[in-house]
């Protein structure tokens, strides 16, 4: 039997009510501590997203784009695989690319036309 999305999300809320667990992120979403509070990051990635796309796509789905600081904090939790560039915010404003095959590389976005993209929540 194939599972959609309507089974996994009343699975998740059936299970957080038997259990009493409180769940933090939707479905398809991981949540990371941080220090500044718990925050949620999409456990795939778009791939090969040219800069000019990341917010569009983030507000498409209620999210935002990560932060560097969230994109390396789920990185070096081991909560992200990174094969390649992934879009993140740096400075609070400029867009950037991280995690070329490791969790602290770090380059200016107009090193890179494209990247992949994960967003948060």
């Amino acid at each position: 039997m194939k599972k959609t999305g309507f089974f996994n999300a009343f699975m998740a809320i059936f299970v957080s009510l038997i259990f009493n667990i409180s769940i933090a992120c939707e479905v398809g979403w991981q949540e990371i501590e941080h220090d500044s509070g718990s925050f949620c990051i999409e456990e795939s990635k778009q791939i090969n997203i040219k800069s000019h796309e990341i917010y569009d796509i983030c507000e498409s789905k209620g999210a935002r784009v990560c932060s560097t600081d969230q994109w390396v904090k789920a990185c070096q939790g081991n909560q992200l695989h990174t094969d390649g560039w992934e879009w993140s915010i740096s400075l609070g404003q400029y867009p950037s690319i991280t995690g070329n095959r490791d969790c602290s590389d770090l380059g200016f976005g107009e090193l890179s036309p494209v990247a992949n993209l994960r967003c948060c929540k």
